[in-house]
C-alpha cells in the first residue's frame, strides 16, 4: 500500500552554511491494515517521515507511493486533495478550532468535500456517539477535557473513512486511562483494514502495534514485527 524508496530529507539553515539530514536513504513498505509504530529519540526523523508519507512535506531525494499515487510528486493543490481523500491526521496538540463547536470541528473535512450540512451533521453525530461524546456536540473545545479533545480529534480524522491514519504522539497529553482508549481505537481501526502509523515514546502504546520501526539519526535501525515483541520493548527502552 505504502512504498518508501530511498527517501532523504535535508534541511538547509537560513544562511545555507550548514544543513541537517533528517532522513537518509530510508526505504520500507507498509501493507494495508498494518498498525505500525515508529520510535526513536527526539530529532531522529520520526515526524519528518510521517509528514513526507502524508504529503505535508517533500523528500529532497527519493519517492513515496500510496497505492498507485506518487505522493512525493504531487503539486500543493493535488497534495491537499490527496490528503482530504485518503488520510486522517491525529496530533498530540489536537488542533481544534476554538471558534467552532465540537460538531463543526469534526465535520470540517466533509465541508471541504462539499457535503451538504444536513448530511455532514448526521455523520458527525453518528461518530460522536461512537466515541461516547454525543452530548458535547454543541460545546466549544475550551469546555472539554484533554481526553475529550483527543477523541474529537480522532473523530475528525475518521469522519471521511480514510484509508490511512497518521498519528503523531496522540497520547502525549493524556493520562493513562484516556491514552488506552486512543490506542485501543487505533488498534480496532487497523483490524478493520485501516492502515495506522503511530509515532510514540510510550512503551505501552507500542505493545498494541503489529510492527515497530526504530529510527536513529534519520536511519532505520530496527524493523520488527509482533512475533519479536521482546526485542521491540528493548528497542523502545533504548530509543525513547
Amino acid at each position: 500500500m505504502i512504498k518508501i524508496d530511498n527517501v532523504t530529507k535535508v534541511y538547509n539553515n537560513l544562511d545555507k552554511a550548514t544543513e541537517v539530514v533528517a532522513l537518509s536513504n530510508v526505504s520500507m513498505e507498509i501493507k494495508s491494515g498494518e498498525f505500525v509504530g515508529i520510535v526513536g529519540r527526539s530529532g531522529c526523523g520520526k515526524s519528518t517521515l510521517l509528514n513526507i508519507i502524508g504529503g505535508l512535506d517533500k523528500p529532497t531525494t527519493g519517492k513515496v507511493s500510496f497505492e498507485d499515487i506518487i505522493v512525493s510528486g504531487l503539486s500543493e493543490c493535488k497534495s491537499a486533495e490527496f490528503r482530504n481523500n485518503n488520510i486522517g491526521f491525529i496530533f498530540q496538540a489536537f488542533y481544534l478550532d476554538k471558534y467552532l463547536t465540537v460538531l463543526e470541528n469534526i465535520t470540517m473535512p466533509l465541508l471541504l468535500r462539499g457535503v451538504a450540512k444536513k448530511d455532514r451533521n448526521k455523520l458527525g453525530l453518528e461518530i460522536l456517539e461512537k466515541f461516547g461524546i454525543q452530548d458535547k456536540a454543541k460545546l466549544f473545545p475550551n469546555l472539554l477535557s484533554g481526553g475529550e479533545m483527543q477523541r474529537v480529534a480522532i473523530a475528525r480524522a475518521l469522519i471521511t473513512n480514510p484509508k490511512l491514519i497518521l498519528a503523531d504522539e496522540p497520547t502525549g497529553n493524556l493520562d493513562s486511562s484516556n491514552g488506552k482508549i486512543v490506542i485501543n481505537t487505533l488498534s480496532e481501526l487497523a483490524k478493520e483494514g485501516t492502515t495506522v502509523i503511530l509515532i510514540t515514546h510510550n512503551v505501552e502504546d507500542v505493545k498494541a502495534c503489529d510492527r515497530v520501526i526504530g529510527l536513529e539519526d534519520g536511519v532505520i535501525i530496527l524493523d520488527n514485527h509482533a512475533d519479536e515483541a521482546e526485542q521491540q520493548k528493548e528497542a523502545v527502552d533504548e530509543n525513547s
